[in-house]
């Protein structure tokens, strides 16, 4: 680009010198023509010819012919260059045309497939909903208060699901808000079917989140630790605080290495038969969509899953 330009700079400045010498020539021979008749009062035919002979052959007007027609071969060049950059820029421009009118026709496939495939989630959501529908209503019929609260949380996530249905990114769907997580985390213990075999040690601690992703997070780890371990060992949350952060641990027995252990964050790895590798995936975007970080360590028989949020200033003070 700088040197296409620089090449136009020259080729207008030397455009502008050639006529000056164009110019100059033609004064210098005005000037020697009217100097010239100047000796003839009433020149006769040949001596006309003889003043216009005598004044092209004056040194001024010679030299500046030749000086412009020295420039016009360098002229020359450099037009043909301006021309030749001319037409690769056309030809650029036009293969960066085809490209964006390809890349116009992939996006517009794309967008049809996605469109498809909203389709068919909000279909499967909605056939969730009506079998779950029918669930509520039996579990009602036979008064079973804990399959009714099972029901109502996948009652709650089917209507979630429905209603981000499109969306790009959950976050597009968050609502952040100020909550006691202390709280959420006890809520969603004793809600859990398998509550007997997790042991909580929580502090009071309050942060800006979603309520609803946050306790998506937190499911997926326990269901994660729960799934891990032995029938009879306990599962440990833990939840605890400072000013700038903090910090819930879910751990069980178990042992892995460092590498199953990472990999175990990788959506569709699973280890266990009959999981899909979704919910550790899962739980780690929903951490850094809160700005936080979920990590995994294994030591002393124990496998932890460490989940660090930040709090904001304004709630740095209920600690």
């Amino acid at each position: 680009m700088k040197h296409r330009f620089l090449t136009a700079v020259c080729a207008v400045i030397l455009s502008l010198v050639q006529l000056l010498f164009f110019l100059l020539a033609l004064l210098s021979l005005c000037h020697a023509c009217i100097r010239n008749a100047s000796f003839f009062p009433d020149p006769a035919s040949y001596e006309k010819l003889w003043i216009l002979k005598e004044s092209f052959l004056s040194p001024l007007v010679l030299v500046s012919l030749l000086l412009f027609l020295a420039c016009l071969p360098l002229n020359i060049v450099l037009f043909r260059k301006i021309q030749l950059h001319q037409q690769k820029l056309e030809q650029t421009i036009l293969s960066q045309t085809e490209a964006l009118s390809q890349a116009d026709r992939s996006m517009s496939a794309l967008q049809l497939q996605l469109h498809r495939q909203q389709y068919r989630y909000e279909n499967l959501c909605h056939q969730l909903k009506s079998g779950v529908c029918t669930l509520q209503l039996q579990a009602e019929l036979q008064e079973d208060t804990t399959s009714l609260a099972a029901i109502g949380r996948m009652n709650e996530l089917l209507n979630h699901m429905l209603e981000t249905a499109g969306q790009q990114a959950m976050d597009k769907r968050m609502t952040f808000s100020s909550l006691s997580l202390d709280t959420l985390v006890l809520e969603t213990v004793t809600d859990h079917p398998q509550a007997s075999r997790i042991h909580v040690d929580v502090q009071p601690v309050r942060l800006h989140g979603d309520r609803f992703f946050l306790r998506e997070l937190l499911l997926a780890l326990l269901d994660n630790a729960l799934a891990a371990g032995p029938q009879s060992p306990v599962v440990s949350v833990t939840v605890q605080g400072d000013e700038t952060s903090v910090q819930i641990i879910v751990s069980n027995p178990g042992s892995v290495n460092p590498e199953e252990l990472e990999a175990a964050f990788t959506r569709y790895v699973s280890r266990t038969p009959g999981h899909y590798g979704i919910g550790l995936a899962m739980a780690r975007e929903l951490a850094e969509l809160h700005f936080g970080t979920l990590t995994g360590t294994c030591q002393d028989g124990q496998v932890a899953m460490s989940l660090t949020l930040p709090i904001s200033q304004l709630e740095a003070g209920c600690l």
